[in-house]
């Protein structure tokens, strides 16, 4: 049997190997690019655009958000999607309100969803993908979220995953984000919504590892569906915003129907995962 000492420097030399495939793949387009800038908001959104297969996963997020919506959530008020980046939803469901951080000529606000201007008790729903883990303050957020829900409304997630495969890959993926399980905070007081190296594990800390104590600090909401999504190799081969597409468009079909066998496997082969939170009547 090895011991770790020879194990180490193997784990290096493929995690080497593995910044260097991913640097290699990296859209030329992006290089130099500040990820948190105007102008990488706008290169992504050409990206995507020029990708029907990575507009398919989104159209797959965005269906899936409004079924949980309306499963889930009951009574008036707004659709909010907050973080919204790059965000086309508004053409399959045109009541939502689009909004981030930055400023687009896409996008209907600018919106921190830890200040919201919305009035009490507002919101019906609020959809964040991939957004989560770049709030400064998990805490916050939550704060925001229980003045401005309905009672009956809530909130949809889609966040980085922590099973094998999507720590594996998240952890290395991006310069500007980390995948760290241990933080013990679910804040990082250096992090802003615009700035900073964020946690991807941030879902996985506050709804999973620290779920008693989300329950107990917020107790007037409910976490009442988690499960992993199935869109792996589809948005993998994709390349996403970031990378070169690695197949052609006409094998999306396949690799979607690849994706639903592998649905059972999702404990380990998931990227990413849905977390549904409703406000309790009082």
């Amino acid at each position: 049997m090895q011991s770790d000492s020879h194990l180490a420097p193997r784990r290096k030399e493929r995690m080497k190997a593995f910044k260097k495939l991913i640097t290699t793949l990296r859209d030329p387009r992006l290089q130099g690019v500040d990820p948190y800038s105007d102008e990488c908001l706008i290169l992504h959104r050409e990206i995507l655009q020029s990708k029907p297969m990575m507009r398919s996963v989104f159209v797959d997020f965005y269906r899936l958000i409004r079924r949980m919506d309306e499963r889930w959530f009951s009574g008036h008020g707004l659709r909010l999607e907050v973080g919204a980046g790059t965000s086309f939803i508004k053409s399959l469901y045109p009541d939502v309100i689009v909004s981030d951080v930055k400023q687009s000529e896409h996008l209907d606000q600018v919106i921190d969803a830890t200040q919201t201007p919305f009035q009490d008790s507002t919101l019906r729903a609020l959809y964040g993908i991939n957004c989560f883990h770049h709030f400064p303050s998990a805490e916050a957020f939550f704060l925001e979220m229980r003045r401005v829900i309905t009672p009956g409304g809530g909130v949809i997630l889609i966040e980085p995953y922590f099973g094998l495969l999507a720590r594996t890959i998240f952890r290395n993926l991006h310069d500007c984000e980390d995948f760290d399980m241990t933080q013990q905070s679910w804040s990082n007081p250096e992090l802003t919504e615009t700035k900073g190296r964020a946690n991807q594990a941030l879902s996985y800390l506050v709804f999973h590892r620290d779920r008693a104590r989300f329950e107990k600090q917020f107790p007037d909401f409910e976490i009442v569906e988690t499960k992993t999504l199935s869109q792996t190799f589809c948005y993998l081969l994709s390349g996403g915003l970031n990378f070169y597409q690695l197949v052609p468009n006409w094998t999306v079909p396949f690799i979607k129907a690849f994706d639903a066998l592998l649905s059972p496997l999702g404990r380990w082969v998931a990227l990413f995962h849905l977390v549904v939170i409703r406000r309790r009547h009082t």
